[in-house]
């Protein structure tokens, strides 16, 4: 495992200064007036995380051999998309939280309203950037279908959707498939999009396609069950966020329908699962690998 650890630390690194890097880059106002706004995008989008959905989109494009350009576009869109939930998950009327990847919220920190326009502009930005012709690899039709694709793990029937249905949840009692769904759509939708928007672009065969979208499903539920498990044994300060907060306020979770045993079990499932669309694959899949192992063994 030490091994392993030291090597995704690396590529994690890697992805980490390749987004950040081109988010600095794109988020610079061209007008004095706007440069606290900016700042408060920066703030939101910049600061900490894990990175994981870049380190997915770069490692399917690695595999798939997209050009480094392209994934530094798609990356950049989906975790702007990413930051802006973040923004809105934790405002007052919805989480209401007041820490996130160890710092302030964006709305302690900048105020609800430019928290909220925050998070809009970053919405927004994510698909003028991904719409854009900055790469000599630019096909505007396969640019449109990533747009569709995008769109729809954030809207109704995605994220937005899921978000939704968590709040809804909120000290009600679901069953297993109604939290499967729930977390299908609001985390499990943008990591599918990571894997996806390679996909689009290289257009490789059925089989290839089918396996590697059946391993980013299996890996997002992987996300959010290790995120349930978390929850009630991490620290505040490890986790960089409030810890035990999800049972406080009663969310629906893997843990509070199944019990913290049977949570374990179904990570383990899932695992299996997800272990075995890569291995159908032709080619080195050790980065996709490596992902799985950090996202079932992090402690943050």
């Amino acid at each position: 495992m030490h091994n392993i650890m030291t090597e995704i630390q690396l590529w994690q690194h890697m992805s980490a200064t390749r987004v950040t890097a081109f988010l600095t880059k794109v988020l610079q106002s061209r007008h004095p007036e706007l440069a606290r706004f900016f700042e408060a995008m920066r703030y939101a989008s910049l600061e900490g995380g894990k990175r994981i959905r870049a380190m997915l989109t770069f490692a399917t494009g690695l595999y798939l051999q997209v050009p480094d350009a392209e994934l530094d576009i798609y990356a950049a869109a989906i975790e702007m998309i990413h930051a802006f939930s973040l923004v809105h998950d934790d405002l007052p009327a919805m989480d209401d939280d007041v820490l996130r990847r160890g710092q302030p919220t964006c709305h302690v920190a900048f105020g609800e309203s430019t928290a909220i326009l925050c998070g809009d502009a970053l919405l927004t930005n994510a698909f003028e950037v991904l719409s854009g012709a900055m790469t000599p690899h630019f096909n505007s039709l396969k640019r449109i279908k990533m747009l569709n694709v995008l769109a729809h793990s954030m809207g109704a029937n995605g994220m937005a959707g899921g978000q939704y249905l968590d709040i809804e949840a909120e000290g009600k009692s679901l069953n297993f498939e109604q939290l499967r769904l729930l977390h299908q759509l609001k985390t499990g939708a943008l990591i599918e999009a990571c894997v996806s928007l390679p996909l689009l672009y290289a257009e490789p065969d059925a089989t290839t396609k089918a396996n590697l979208t059946q391993f980013s499903q299996h890996l997002g539920l992987l996300f959010q069950i290790q995120d349930d498990l978390l929850d009630g044994s991490a620290s505040t300060e490890k986790l960089g966020k409030t810890a035990g907060k999800d049972e406080i306020a009663h969310k629906a979770s893997f843990v509070r329908i199944l019990g913290r045993s049977q949570t374990e079990a179904l990570l383990q499932k899932e695992t299996i699962a997800a272990q075995a669309c890569l291995q159908t694959l032709q080619g080195s899949t050790e980065l996709l690998n490596m992902i799985l192992n950090f996202v079932i063994n992090r402690d943050y």
